[in-house]
Order: structure tokens, then sequence, then C-alpha cells
């Protein structure tokens, strides 16, 4: 493949998935924290309000 592109792409080998890896540890930071941020809510309900109020 690099033959017919030339060696000087070579460094895709190793930035292409060093990317999509810290792409996939940024989106699981953002999963945790939407998660995080939804627990905080649940906890903030006042002790009388009901889990089927909205």
């Amino acid at each position: 493949m690099y033959g017919a592109r030339g060696f000087g792409a070579v460094d895709e080998i190793v930035r292409i998935p060093v990317i999509e890896y810290l792409l996939v540890g940024v989106l699981a930071a953002l999963v945790g924290a939407g998660l995080r941020a939804a627990g905080l809510v649940r906890r903030r309900r006042p002790a009388g309000a009901s889990q089927d109020e909205g």
C-alpha cells in the first residue's frame, strides 16, 4: 500500500489508531460524565417525591 503512495505517509500506521483510541476515551469520558450527572439529578429529588413523577 505505501509503495504506491510513497513512504511519506507511513506515519498513518501509528497516527490513525492513536486518534481512534483517543476518541474512544473522550466518548467514554462524556458518557461517564452524563451518567454521573444523571445520578446527581436522581439523588436531588425531594424526599416525598415518587419515582413515577417526572
